[in-house]
């Protein structure tokens, strides 16, 4: 019979709830009290995966392999940060911290580029993983094969499939962030432009596209959460100022960014009221726009401020970025990542978890006070 929390306890020294937090990977532990305990429960038989491996004792993320799926390419993103100085792509802001985290404790991560449900397969039953984290959307009986050989974290912002963990960042606090900061600045009429991808590199898994379930169709947008979160604020709140939205397609075998920012330019121009403010959902789709606004003769923030998300570029201390943004926390999300497979390897059957983490607003060049 297998041992019970209080008598893993009661052997460790240390309190049922400390047990609880060490042995659903949850809170934060002494790594010393957490090796004990995890060795302890080990012994006494407290839990076995579901494909029949015990859960791997030692420090926090001792020893954990993870690895990490991108799908068929990596997130393509356009050029038009490059003349800025950049903290990197968000991706690879995540990945570092993840494999600092995990480095310090004699883990690795490794970015496997599979592309069926037989590589993945394959691949686990090669490398024997302690985790899987996806960072583009695979097809629902996907999920229902691999969650049984494995924890799966979901780190992207369409949490929509059922059954696996989760974490990205808040997007209706990131909204309700940006709303207050512009409203403070007297701007009133705010408008939100985001653009539907199509075509574009990370949506060439075919075999996702051509299920039919619904509910895989529903990540066919890397920012559909995000563009949620506006249209709360801008159609379902009690406002007495216009919130313009405007979504645009861009089929990337045929148009680039500038096509589609022009054409939203255009837009948002003729509107009457004009807005005195734009959200946009990236930081080089809001670069973008700014350099359209110019072009037609608008000052940037004089006439219209400009507000995106990412927050990727830097700036020399005491100095304003180019654009105001949404700091996204890639680092710590990645910090996170283990946590939540160390919950998972602890106790398969756990409630799945939805983790949102705060973003950060920064200042910068593109914002300022109304003048309507």
């Amino acid at each position: 019979m297998a041992a019970t929390l209080q008598e893993i306890a009661k052997h460790a020294g240390v309190s049922t709830m400390t047990a609880s937090r060490v042995l659903r990977g949850m809170g934060r532990v002494n790594p010393q009290t957490r090796e004990k305990v995890v060795e302890i429960a080990q012994k006494l038989g407290y839990r076995k995966l579901s494909n029949g491996q015990v859960m791997h004792s030692g420090k926090a993320g001792a020893d954990m392999h993870l690895r990490i799926m991108l799908g068929k390419g990596r997130v393509h993103i356009d050029d038009t940060t490059a003349q800025y100085a950049s903290k990197g792509d968000l991706h690879g802001q995540l990945t570092g911290e993840l494999e600092k985290q995990l480095a310090q404790t004699g883990g690795k991560l490794v970015n496997v580029p599979l592309e069926s449900l037989d590589q993945i397969v394959a691949d686990i039953q090669k490398h024997k993983p302690h985790g899987l984290v996806l960072r583009q959307p695979i097809p629902t009986d996907w999920l229902d094969v691999l969650r049984d050989k494995l924890p799966i974290i979901y780190a992207v912002s369409y949490d929509h499939q059922s059954g696996v963990d989760s974490i990205y960042t808040n997007e209706h606090r990131s909204a309700a962030m940006v709303y207050k900061t512009l409203s403070d600045l007297g701007h009133r009429e705010i408008g939100w432009f985001g653009i539907v991808d199509r075509h574009s590199s990370t949506h060439e898994w075919a075999e996702m596209f051509e299920s039919s379930c619904l509910v895989d169709r529903l990540c066919c947008s890397i920012h559909a959460v995000r563009y949620a979160a506006w249209a709360n604020l801008a159609h379902c709140q009690i406002n007495s100022f216009k919130q313009p939205m405007i979504l645009l397609e861009r089929d990337w075998r045929m148009q680039s960014l500038d096509d589609v920012v022009r054409d939203a330019v255009d837009q948002f121009l003729q509107l009457r009221p004009q807005p005195t403010a734009i959200v946009t959902p990236a930081d080089e789709i809001g670069l973008t726009l700014i350099g359209m606004l110019k072009e037609r003769g608008v000052s940037v923030p004089g006439d219209i401020s400009v507000v995106s998300y990412g927050g990727t570029l830097l700036t020399d201390k005491g100095k304003k970025c180019e654009i105001a943004s949404v700091a996204l926390p890639m680092a710590a999300i990645g910090q996170t990542i283990p946590e939540l497979i160390r919950r998972r390897l602890a106790d398969p059957n756990a409630l799945p978890v939805s983790m949102q983490l705060e973003t950060e607003f920064i200042d910068g060049l593109s914002l300022g006070p109304s003048r309507h």
